[in-house]
């Protein structure tokens, strides 16, 4: 696609299939915030096998899919992209299907140019107000080569062994140009500061995944075993040199030239292992057990120097720090199985040490955490298509380096970061009750789903604020009575003779957020409902379907509240497509956007975009489609965002793509699996 002019959406793929052999390399130029047909065929030669299997702080495994990788796709919010992607896969099966391995390479190069602005109000705990405002001009530029694969042999018909491998390698560069400003209550400047920063950055990859199960003749045995190991390494340098302005009583009093070069390293590497069994119990109880240990060797090297003192090295904002994190987890769960519903149960228990060096100034310090967490489901099916199930889990969340790390790390002048070495690691508890029902007759589907969550020890952040500057120091901190609570109901029902399907949807959301500001607690707790009706006519020819949204929210703070935090926001989309004759179609789509004046916002605003393309399909067997489309008819687009919250509310501004209109070809040659698109 292309409009001759200014945007592009060109690629193209050539493939192979023999067999069970599947290769193809494909390649993408565009710089438009817009899927791919290549990316989509892509992913659908690739399939959906897993790839990785990740062993958790807590034990558990998350599975990776190819099909699902993020490098996939690149869909940018904000800014202008401009990207090329080069990649290949194969693979293939041997011996009556017993071996199989597959390799997808990937290269991409991604640059974004984002031009930001933002106004907010940020309320404190005493009252005080802060209005700030900045601007920002942003260049970035992302290289990264990916490799993945896997080998899977079928040992024999009950015995898998599965090995999943992939490497990474990534390089940055990012030059932002930012200004920003604060403002008290009386209109007067407290601080404002203008900054250049330049940076590059190198990271590197690897995790692997080696899975062995064996099932047993006799029925529900099983026998599974990972052993996962990973590392990463990273390093980068940025320059950054600041102007802050400090006042007093709109004048100002002083000013804090910064120029600083920084240089960081750090690397992680980590095994993992987990072996997980299953045994019947007679007919109906089953027992699974699991033990899993994960290590953790994590070490970070932070060096900032002082440009306007020939680079010395500023010992107060570097640091070299180690930490080394072992777990241990244990499993036991009974699970018993009825003709009309199943009940488990059981228990886990994780032990975890830290081991944490300051190297700079030869600090140690260990500790050891015992966690128990009970594990339940109980699952009750009314008849074939309804059930009814609810459930318990908990889970281990460790923190992270930058947050345990114990020296400042300075954006700017105005804002800092230090670690907390005493942080410990957080436990979440969720609970969830689901309900499903299909009636494939009557043509009616119903689910419903409520789920709570609460954190002990949750991991939150600890902000100074200085009442005369503005200035932020922030820290993370250990906290309880973080918790959400959310809730969902939908009911579908179709009417073939009149091809119609209906739909109506309803949520709830509660969320209870903690967080220090100024040694006060500071609790937000935010409300959302949500409306989601749907209706649509299909038949061969007409396609339509409207679908509106409609959206409740509000937000108050223990703090104080900014206004009296509520929004309602509608949104409204409008699809619609037509077969024409000969070979032609008509698509058109419109999104309505409703945003009503509150009490933080006065001027509503309300977007209408539409979208339209006309295509032909020619040659043998559509082979040759050519397509007229026209993106943002009315030119309303704006890049424009806006946020109520408890004590804060803020809009922003970005770059966006206007207007444009795109002439398309594309081109299928569909012999051996060989395909060629041009736009």
């Amino acid at each position: 696609n292309s409009d001759l002019d200014h945007y592009k959406n060109i690629g193209g793929m050539f493939g192979v299939y023999k067999g069970r052999l599947k290769a193809a390399v494909y390649g993408n130029s565009s710089n438009l915030n817009q899927d791919s047909k290549i990316t989509a065929a892509m992913s659908k030669l690739k399939g959906g096998d897993y790839d990785n299997i990740e062993v958790m702080d807590d034990g558990s495994t998350i599975s990776y899919m190819s099909a699902g990788d993020s490098d996939d796709y690149f869909s940018p919010t904000n800014g202008l992209p401009d990207y090329t992607t080069l990649g290949a896969h194969f693979s293939n099966k041997w011996n009556q299907n017993k071996l199989g391995f597959k390799l997808n390479y990937k290269n991409n190069d991604i640059r974004v140019l984002d031009n930001r602005t933002s106004n907010g109000q940020n309320l404190l705990p005493n009252g005080t107000s802060f209005f700030n405002s900045g601007r920002t001009t942003d260049n970035s530029r992302r290289t990264s080569q990916n490799l993945k694969g896997n080998f899977e042999i079928f040992v024999d018909s009950l015995s898998t062994l599965k090995i999943s491998f992939a490497g990474k390698k990534n390089t940055t560069e990012n030059s932002a140009d930012n200004y920003s400003q604060s403002l008290n209550n009386l209109s007067q400047f407290v601080s404002r500061n203008k900054q250049i920063t330049t940076g590059e950055g190198d990271t590197e990859l690897f995790n692997g995944n080696i899975n062995y199960t064996r099932k047993s003749k006799k029925k529900g045995r099983t026998l599974s075993i990972d052993l996962q190991p990973e590392s990463t390494k990273n390093s980068s340098f940025e320059n950054s040199d600041n102007v802050t302005d400090f006042y007093t009583n709109g004048v100002i009093s002083s000013t804090r030239i910064l120029d600083l070069y920084k240089d960081n390293a750090g690397k992680q590497s980590s095994i993992a292992a987990r072996v997980s069994y299953t045994e019947p119990l007679g007919k109906k109880f089953s027992l699974q057990t699991a033990y899993s240990f994960k290590t953790i060797e994590s070490s970070s090297n932070k060096i900032v120097y002082d440009n306007l003192l020939n680079r010395q090295r500023i010992d107060s904002l570097s640091n070299n720090f180690d930490f080394n994190n072992f777990s241990n987890i244990a499993k036991v769960v009974i699970q018993y199985r009825a003709t009309k519903y199943s009940i488990s149960g059981g228990v886990e228990a994780t032990q975890t040490s830290f081991d944490l060096n300051d190297l700079d100034r030869n600090n140690k310090f260990s500790r050891d955490y015992l966690n128990w967490a009970p594990r339940s489901n109980f699952t009750y099916k009314f008849n074939q298509y309804t059930s009814l199930s609810a459930n318990y889990s908990g889970n281990t969340s460790q923190p992270r380096v930058d947050q345990l790390q114990p020296i400042r790390q300075i954006t700017n002048p105005l804002y800092e970061v230090v670690g907390n070495l005493n942080l410990r690691p957080s436990f979440s508890n969720n609970i969830g009750l689901n309900f499903n029902s299909y009636k494939f007759k009557s043509e009616q589907f119903m689910y419903g789903y409520v789920s709570y969550n609460f954190t002990r020890n949750a991991i939150v952040s600890n902000q100074t604020v200085d009442l005369k500057t503005n200035k932020t120091t922030s820290s993370y901190i250990n906290i309880n009575g973080n918790s959400s609570f959310y809730g969902n109901a939908s009911y579908q029902k179709g009417f073939s003779k009149l091809h119609l399907r209906t739909t109506i949807g309803v949520g709830y959301s509660l969320s209870n957020y903690a967080s220090i500001i100024n040694s006060v607690v500071n609790k937000n707790k935010n409300e959302s409902i949500t409306l989601n009706p749907s209706v649509s006519y299909y038949t061969q020819i007409v396609n339509i379907s409207y679908r509106p949204a409609f959206n409740f929210q509000n937000s108050s703070s223990t703090t104080g509240s900014i206004n009296n935090g509520r929004a309602f926001t509608h949104n409204h989309e409008i699809n619609g497509s037509i077969q024409l004759p000969y070979k032609t179609e008509f698509n058109t789509s419109m999104s309505l956007s409703f945003r009503p004046p509150n009490a933080s916002f006065a001027t509503p605003l309300n977007v209408y975009i539409w979208n339209a393309f006309i295509s032909k399909k020619l040659l043998k067997a559509d082979a040759l489609e050519m397509k007229l489309s026209v993106s943002d008819i009315l030119n309303e687009k704006i890049g424009y965002n806006r946020y109520v919250g408890g004590n804060y509310i803020n809009e922003s501004t970005y770059s966006y793509i206007p207007r444009y209109v795109l002439i398309g070809v594309t081109y299928n040659l569909s012999g051996n699996f060989a395909k060629a698109e041009k736009k």
